[in-house]
């Protein structure tokens, strides 16, 4: 036996698959809306902090090495309240001189034989 169709109510309303498409898409659009709207992090600050001075002291460091001069480098980021402005130099040898630093704070330390940022872990 064979229920009449009705073409009419076939074509009325969505599909189950056209809702869960919708519901998804609506869920994806809520999560970046929400994940962007929220302020980063402050370990998330601090990395991109560390990344963005390791970066400026190697090309410091690569400034001093090619050029066959001493460079010098002050940290574009904003310190803690126990450090001071600081000043680091790089040497045609690719060693480097220069304090300690606080910066977000992490506490930084530049090793003299390579010229690279390094983190000092709390005690």
């Amino acid at each position: 036996m064979t229920l009449p169709s009705n073409p009419e109510r076939r074509n009325a309303g969505f599909t189950l698959f056209e809702a869960l498409v919708s519901l998804a898409l609506i869920a994806l659009v809520l999560a970046v809306g929400v994940s962007a709207a929220r302020p980063p992090s402050p370990a998330l600050q601090a990395n991109a902090a560390f990344a963005r001075l390791s970066k400026s002291a190697t090309q410091a460091k690569l400034e001093a090495i090619t050029q066959h001069r001493t460079a010098k480098w002050s940290p574009d980021a904003p310190l803690c309240e126990e450090s001071t402005s600081v000043e680091f130099k790089f040497f045609a040898d690719g060693t480097a001189h220069g304090p300690d630093l606080c910066i977000l704070q992490m506490k930084l330390r530049l090793h003299r034989l390579t010229g690279l940022l390094q983190e000092i872990p709390d005690e």
